[in-house]
C-alpha cells in the first residue's frame, strides 16, 4: 500500500480508483478521508466521511472520525453531535465517550464533561479511573488517562505520557 510507503499522492489515486470503481462503498471513503486528513486536506476529509455515513448510517466508527476531525477543527458541537451518535448506535467505546467529553470540555461544559468519564461503560476502564484534570493548551480540562491515540488524534499529549 501506497500509504505505508508514505507515497500520499499515489494512495489518494489508488483510493480515487476504488471510489470509481466501487462508489457505494463506505469503507473507501473513509480511507480516502484519512488520506486527505493526513495531507490536511480538511475540507475534502470532511466531505468523505459526511459520505461514508451518508452510505453506512449504521456504522457508529464513521461518526467518531468524523467527530475527530471536526474536533481538530475546532467544531466542538459538531463533533459532540457525532460523538453522541455514535455512543447511541453502539455498545459505548471508551474512546468515544472520552472524546465526547473532551469536545464538551472546550466548550467549557465542564460538568457534562465530568459525566462522561463517570459513565459506568467507561467506568472499568483505566482511563476513567485516572481521569482528571490536566493543563492544556492553557485551560484546565478534563482528560482521560491512558488515551494516548486521542492525544495524537488531537495533536495533545495523553496525561499518561506527562
Amino acid at each position: 500500500c501506497f500509504a505505508h510507503l508514505r507515497e500520499h499522492q499515489k494512495a489518494l489515486q489508488d483510493r480515487e480508483t476504488v471510489i470509481r470503481l466501487r462508489p457505494h462503498d463506505d469503507s473507501a471513503y473513509v480511507l480516502r478521508a484519512g488520506l486527505h486528513k493526513l495531507l490536511r486536506n480538511y475540507e475534502e476529509a470532511l466531505r468523505d466521511y459526511t459520505r461514508a455515513i451518508e452510505l453506512a448510517p449504521e456504522k457508529a466508527s464513521r461518526y467518531e472520525w468524523r467527530g475527530a476531525l471536526l474536533q481538530e477543527l475546532e467544531k466542538y458541537q459538531e463533533a459532540i453531535d457525532d460523538y453522541t451518535r455514535a455512543i447511541e448506535l453502539e455498545l459505548p467505546r471508551v474512546n468515544t465517550v472520552a472524546y465526547r467529553g473532551r469536545g464538551l470540555a472546550l466548550q467549557d461544559r465542564i460538568s457534562e464533561a465530568d459525566e462522561c468519564v463517570a459513565r459506568p461503560e467507561a467506568e472499568r476502564s483505566r482511563a476513567a479511573r485516572l481521569a482528571r484534570s490536566r493543563r492544556v493548551r492553557g485551560r484546565n480540562l478534563p482528560l482521560c488517562a491512558g488515551l494516548a491515540h486521542a492525544g495524537l488524534l488531537l495533536g495533545l499529549l495523553c496525561p499518561v505520557c506527562l
